[in-house]
C-alpha cells in the first residue's frame, strides 16, 4: 500500500462496527505526530484519532456526510487495512 491508494477497514464506535473506506495520505511511524500530516484546512472535529501511538499507523482521508462533502481523518494500524482495487 502506498500514498493515494484506496483502503478500507472496520472500526468500532460504541456498540457497533462500521466499515470505513478512504485514501491513504501518509504513513505515520510510531511515536510520531499524526496530526502534523493532516491538511491545515481540516476542522479539529474532523480529526478522528489520537495524535501519537506506540505503533505504526496510516493516515486515511474518508469522505463522509451528504455526497461525501466532508472529509474525516483517521489513523488506523496498517495491519487492519485492506487494499481496495488499487
Amino acid at each position: 500500500m502506498k500514498i493515494g491508494d484506496s483502503v478500507s477497514w472496520e472500526s468500532q464506535s460504541g456498540w457497533s462496527w462500521t466499515r470505513k473506506t478512504g485514501e491513504i495520505i501518509a504513513e505515520i511511524p510510531a511515536e510520531t505526530s499524526g496530526k502534523s500530516k493532516v491538511p491545515e484546512t481540516a476542522k479539529k472535529s474532523h480529526i478522528k484519532f489520537d495524535d501519537r501511538s506506540s505503533k505504526d499507523r496510516i493516515l486515511v482521508a474518508v469522505p463522509e456526510g451528504k455526497n461525501g462533502s466532508i472529509t474525516h481523518y483517521y489513523c488506523p494500524l496498517k495491519s487492519v487495512l485492506e487494499a481496495q482495487g488499487n
